[in-house]
């Protein structure tokens, strides 16, 4: 589909006539000639046509693709999908020079290691080292920096996760009103919990259960909200109140996550 013919489409179905979607944006002249297909305004007023017609940029993209996955989409379900396939990522890594691929190749060794019951990373000295330059040299973090450093947090050391937190994630806390950064922040919480207990490092621990249990307020953050539980249980060895939680997730249809707090359960009980 063409800018001009979803332009024409998403305004007609709000609604809105020409003036009314140009007020205070643009000329009407402006949105006749985009709809006409013979101008094409800056990505500014792109930007905030689409504001106004209530669509984020990602929704207007989909739409415009007639909801078809990228590229890079088709390439994840693929691998996902066909897992011993996994160095055809690299390839494309060397193809490209997109990091995207270079990440879900590290994503996707890391889980298959975890399924084999690996613990220890540390021969991942260079892909950790890739990381966090591309980490350090970005300053304007988006949701793939966020989620890169997520789901890599436990090939750093504490000093590291510490200092990127304190420079780039707390800028999440400015756009919670952005539901897709709420969840990034509360994920890394999460995250950051469960790896400081398995390091054994108190401070740390307990400096991000109490910003996990700030952020999990909310009657929409209940699953946070029981992590928080889980692990105030843990620390002040209730278990009982422990296993209570775990019960809940199986309750709630989430049988691999209490299985996985069941074995974090054990390995943890002092």
């Amino acid at each position: 589909m063409k800018h001009s013919e979803l332009i024409r489409k998403l305004r007609k179905e709000r609604g809105l006539t020409q003036s009314q979607l140009a007020e205070g944006i643009c000329s009407r002249g402006t949105i006749s000639g985009l709809e006409k297909g013979i101008s094409q305004p800056s990505f500014e007023i792109i930007t905030q046509l689409i504001d106004r017609l209530n669509l984020s940029l990602s929704e207007y993209d989909f739409i415009l693709r007639e909801k078809q996955f990228t590229k890079k989409q088709k390439d994840l379900i693929y691998i996902v999908n066909n897992p011993e396939e996994i160095d055809s990522l690299l390839t494309r890594y060397k193809e490209t020079n997109d990091f995207y691929y270079y990440w879900i190749y590290i994503q996707r060794m890391l889980v298959l290691e975890k399924k084999r019951g690996k613990t220890s990373f540390n021969e991942y000295y260079k892909e950790r080292e890739n990381i966090e330059k591309r980490l350090n040299q970005i300053e304007e973090w988006t949701s793939f920096e966020c989620a890169l450093f997520i789901n890599s947090l436990f090939l750093f050391d504490d000093d590291f996760i510490f200092r990127k937190y304190d420079l780039n994630m707390k800028e999440m806390l400015d756009q919670q009103y952005v539901s897709q950064y709420a969840d990034i922040y509360s994920a890394f919480l999460l995250n950051a919990v469960t790896l400081f207990f398995e390091r054994d490092n108190a401070m740390l621990r307990d400096y991000f259960l109490r910003e996990l249990n700030q952020k999990s307020m909310r009657p929409q953050e209940i699953y946070y909200k029981m992590h928080v539980t889980f692990f105030d249980a843990l620390i002040s060895k209730q278990y009982i109140a422990a296993e209570k939680i775990i019960l809940w997730f199986n309750i709630m249809k989430y049988e691999n996550k209490g299985d996985e707090l069941k074995r974090f359960l054990e390995k943890h009980k002092k």
